[in-house]
């Protein structure tokens, strides 16, 4: 063990996208799911003993959050959450169990992480909830891999506390390149102004509706040979697609669409850690008659490659970092994401592989994330292509229609056009 292991010490203070996240739920709750589905012979007590393993082996999943005497908020450790077995044939499917969770908020000195599995004798789903202070999408992988190799009876280290993402890589780039200058054009006045305005629901009594699909083998290789011929990606397929549903939906003449951008590979880091390390962007698309369904995508990605760039990635988290400074007014937070004022929210945490199996422990579907910033008319759509299908959850708030069908249809057509 590399740091004190005893409830109540400090890890370390939270860096600029955590502290982001922690500052806006403070206000407007936002977390987010992620579920995999293991085929396994396993009783209560191994999926209890895999989950401490995993809670062990990675410090976020056992900490809450308090601020220092400067104001500066840090992760200390707490006990870690227990986890809850519910059996197959108590409910009717497990979407359900996450609608619940995202409509259920952690409480103070709780840790940012809860498990829940569905199980039978044949194997379960497991439904992770992340408090997105403490992980992101692919942080979420990296913890339901590690469950998957605890079942399995592999053995977890026990892992050091992870710094911040993109801190570091900014400082160095700074005195590297002195020509890059971080120059935030975040006026603060503005942002406490939208805070101010009514663009959230309420979390207390919100109720959010869940729903999954899927795009089979077949489908997805003939979107993937599309795109490629249309030098466009997948993943801007999807964004258009669910923008064009949602504006078909709601009668917009743009439909502004909120991506996650991993840090990681931007700045060559590896993904062992269960971390928060994605920024986002907005980019809006507007349905043009003019011009075909893979022209709206190939703009797509020319917009979301220059989000991509790894300077204006570290120019946001500086801007951040001094933004929210310790002390700062938390409505900061709400005014930064508001300002983005997305209608939907894409995130594709892309081809994670073929299905895994360790033992007898089988990895045999992927979903999410999803979650829900509590923005009034907010659809959030997470997407992941794993076993060569790609599976797709929706949350929205009840008073929404879905556009799920609409866009498995519309992807579906498009692998023809």
């Amino acid at each position: 063990m590399m740091y004190d292991d005893r409830i109540g010490t400090s890890l370390r203070a939270l860096g600029p996208q955590e502290r982001l996240m922690y500052y806006y739920s403070m206000r407007h709750p936002r977390h987010f799911c992620m579920i995999g589905r293991i085929a396994a012979s396993r009783m209560a007590g191994d999926y209890r003993r895999a989950i401490s393993a995993v809670q062990a082996r990675h410090p976020l999943l056992r900490v809450a959050i308090k601020s220092d005497a400067d104001g500066q908020p840090c992760f200390y450790l707490t006990r870690p959450s227990e986890t809850e077995l519910v059996q197959r044939n108590t409910i009717s499917h497990w979407s359900g169990i996450v609608q619940a969770q995202l409509e259920r908020n952690f409480d103070d000195d709780a840790a940012l992480f809860r498990a829940t599995v569905v199980f039978d004798e044949a194997g379960a789903e497991l439904i992770l909830t992340f408090h997105h202070a403490i992980a992101d999408g692919m942080a979420a992988i990296i913890v339901l891999e590690d469950i998957v190799m605890a079942l399995a009876g592999g053995v977890l280290r026990s892992g050091a506390v992870p710094p911040p993402i993109g801190i570091a890589e900014g400082k160095r780039m700074a005195r590297t390149e002195p020509s890059l200058r971080y120059n935030p054009d975040f006026d603060t006045r503005k942002l406490l102004s939208i805070a101010g305005m009514p663009l959230w629901r309420d979390f207390q009594g919100d109720k959010v509706a869940v729903k999954t699909s899927a795009l089979n083998r077949s489908v997805v290789a003939a979107l993937r040979n599309v795109a490629r011929k249309n030098r466009t990606t997948v993943n801007s397929a999807v964004c258009v697609a669910a923008a064009f549903s949602t504006a078909g939906v709601e009668q917009r003449g743009e439909v502004r669409v909120l991506s996650a951008i991993d840090l990681r590979p931007l700045l060559g880091l590896e993904r062992t850690a269960c971390a928060m390390g994605a920024i986002a962007g907005t980019i809006g698309i507007a349905p043009d008659s003019r011009i075909g369904f893979w022209e709206h995508a190939s703009l797509h990605a020319e917009k979301l490659k220059h989000l991509r760039n790894p300077e204006n990635s570290l120019q946001l988290s500086a801007a951040l970092d001094e933004t929210l400074a310790p002390g700062c007014d938390p409505e900061l937070a709400s005014g930064l994401l508001g300002g983005l004022n997305y209608d939907l929210v894409v995130s594709n945490l892309g081809d994670l592989g073929e299905v895994q199996q360790i033992g007898d422990v089988r990895l045999e579907a992927i979903w999410g994330p999803a979650g829900q910033g509590r923005l009034l008319d907010e659809r959030f759509v997470g997407v992941v292509t794993f076993g060569s299908e790609m599976r797709l959850i929706e949350a929205r708030p009840v008073h929404r229609l879905s556009i799920l069908d609409d866009v498995v249809r519309m992807l579906t057509d498009a692998c023809v056009l």
